[in-house]
């Protein structure tokens, strides 16, 4: 009785262990395919920053710059640095989500400084919508949600006169309802 007992345990962690590696195996192809997946998506991001980096620097070329510093092909250079750095872990297997954090904390970067021009409308911000998008899709690949700094691009006229309220203010329930 005792001889059965430890064969039927033998067998039962038998079976466990061949059930583990099995869901193990999966597990990998599941990862490697999101990893290719992740891989082409990287490359299409560079692919994206290549297109804006030319749409930027032909419309900087016809343009002068004097009321603020031109830091946008900065903020490029250091977009396309971080991208490859994901890239460069991805491809060894280790990259993290802080990895594709700092990807999208250097696009939002470029982001607020764009939310200040008027390229709505333009090569640059044609090209500028499209790696936001595949931005976008990186964040949704690991779950992350990238600093939001507006849905649309500032209204052409701004000085509306919003922007000349100051003070405090009270709401007028009986008016608001």
């Amino acid at each position: 009785m005792i001889a059965m007992k430890k064969s039927f345990i033998a067998l039962l962690a038998v079976l466990v262990l061949s059930a583990g590696a099995t869901l193990t195996q999966a597990q990998r192809r599941t990862n490697r395919g999101n990893n290719r997946a992740v891989r082409q998506l990287t490359l299409r991001i560079d692919n994206d920053i290549a297109v804006f980096r030319n749409n930027w620097n032909a419309q900087s070329q016809t343009r002068i710059r004097i009321e603020r510093p031109d830091n946008v092909s900065n903020l490029v250079d250091d977009l396309s640095s971080a991208v490859s750095q994901f890239r460069d872990r991805l491809d060894r297997r280790q990259s993290s989500t802080a990895d594709v954090q700092e990807v999208l904390n250097r696009g939002a970067a470029l982001d607020r400084v764009l939310m200040g021009r008027n390229i709505r409308y333009t090569a640059v911000g044609r090209s500028w919508t499209n790696l936001r998008t595949d931005l976008n899709q990186l964040a949704t690949f690991y779950n992350l949600s990238w600093p939001t700094v507006g849905q649309t691009y500032p209204n052409p006229n701004p000085n509306n006169g919003y922007n000349r309220l100051t003070g405090t203010y009270r709401l007028d329930l009986a008016i608001a309802s």
